[in-house]
């Protein structure tokens, strides 16, 4: 890689100036309007935190706090689940969010068994809530299992690995999906793929309630940065993605065949975008990563052995748009942060970023941002523009 690339020119830049235009950047940028299903600042009833990072060694490493926000003017009942970074459940609970309230999470805590303490909604007259206790029962967990799993350790049941190795020592990763529900699970250990998870009109344990809203934050304290931006927001709406002849408002027009669950049909839920663009800088002062969520689940494998993924790449291109290379990001698993220093080279340049699936026939769902950093501590999280979804205009 050389140090500079045609039509481009080192930037030097004080970081406070440097944070300003990238943040001016990302505003500039428009989507294309044909978009149905592209996500929007709202409440929703399912929410993704797409990425977190755990320093399982170092206290004062890598961590990642979360809060979930309920708009609702009554008690919402939420299943947290906690994901590998390669897709499969590693931790689940249930906890309540008081009426116009706020829960904050922290997810070193969650990690070493610390689980909320929390008053259920009262039953109502459908039913739901009769299952649960007060306060709600908490599950009994293992946290040495929970972070073994986490670490891509071998399992000790089958010997396989269910996560890919941490790319630095006891630093765990993976993601989170939150959804509002309608009954306790108590012990039992039940995740979005458990039957009886998700049923048409909310017929399953899952609600379609679009109430909740919420923020991630990233924090290193050794590395002097922090980066927060809101969880993305995945609506359910039973007309455009429930079953056709359980439409709650006929006719039903044109039923848009997936979801964010997309192994479970009845979710309800709009998905995600499948194309994104974002702008990227680099030099000796300033650096870009990107956060990517994909669908899908990698694994289980045999520890320590190469593995598949989702079938998306990165496109790199200058300014001018003229091409610069593609990445494929096939085999780092379903949630990762991807080092473009890493990728490109320790060189000064900026340029645009696509991110899309290399599967046209079945693409894949993404969720992408870039975290913009400065001198290795002023630092910006913030959320790649979605360029083609699922939907098709419908």
């Amino acid at each position: 890689m050389h140090d500079s690339k045609p039509g481009s020119s080192p930037l030097r830049l004080p970081a406070q100036v440097l944070l300003g235009i990238l943040a001016c950047c990302a505003l500039s940028a428009s989507a294309q309007p044909t978009l149905t299903c592209t996500q929007s600042n709202q409440p929703a009833a399912t929410l993704l935190l797409p990425y977190f990072e755990v320093d399982l060694v170092a206290a004062e490493g890598r961590n990642t706090l979360f809060s979930i926000g309920n708009t609702y003017l009554e008690p919402v009942l939420v299943r947290t689940v906690v994901w590998t970074n390669w897709g499969h459940p590693a931790l689940s609970f249930d906890t309540s969010v008081p009426a116009g309230g706020m829960r904050m999470l922290d997810l070193r805590r969650l990690l070493a068994g610390d689980l909320p303490t929390s008053m259920p909604p009262p039953p109502n007259e459908d039913g739901h809530f009769d299952s649960c206790l007060f306060p709600v029962t908490q599950p009994s967990i293992d946290p040495d299992a929970i972070k073994g799993r986490l670490l891509g350790e071998a399992d000790p049941q089958d010997g396989l690995c269910y996560a890919g190795t941490p790319g630095s020592p006891g630093l765990a990763t993976g993601y989170v999906t939150v959804d509002v529900v309608q009954d306790c699970s108590g012990t039992e250990k039940v995740d979005p793929r458990s039957p009886g998870y998700f049923g048409d009109c909310a017929s399953g344990l899952a609600g379609n309630d679009n109430v909740l809203w919420g923020n991630v934050y990233r924090i290193d304290s050794l590395g002097d940065s922090a980066q927060g931006e809101q969880l993305v927001a995945i609506t359910a709406d039973q007309r455009r993605f429930g079953a056709p002849n359980l439409c709650v408002d006929p006719p039903c027009g044109s039923r848009i065949g997936w979801s964010f669950y997309r192994d479970a049909a009845q979710g309800n839920r709009a998905p995600l975008p499948t194309e994104y663009r974002s702008h990227f800088m680099l030099g000796q002062r300033y650096q870009t990563d990107l956060v990517v969520w994909a669908e899908g689940t990698t694994g289980p494998a045999n520890c320590h052995q190469p593995t598949g993924g989702p079938d998306i790449e990165l496109d790199v291109a200058d300014y001018s748009g003229q091409a610069i290379t593609t990445i494929d990001l096939n085999g780092r698993g379903q949630t990762f942060r991807l080092s473009l220093t890493d990728e490109l080279g320790a060189t000064s340049f900026a340029g645009v970023l696509r991110l899309a699936s290399s599967d046209s026939f079945r693409p894949v769902q993404t969720w992408v941002g870039p975290l913009l950093t400065a001198q290795s501590r002023f630092s910006v999280g913030l959320t790649a523009f979605a360029t083609q979804d699922l939907c098709e205009g419908q």
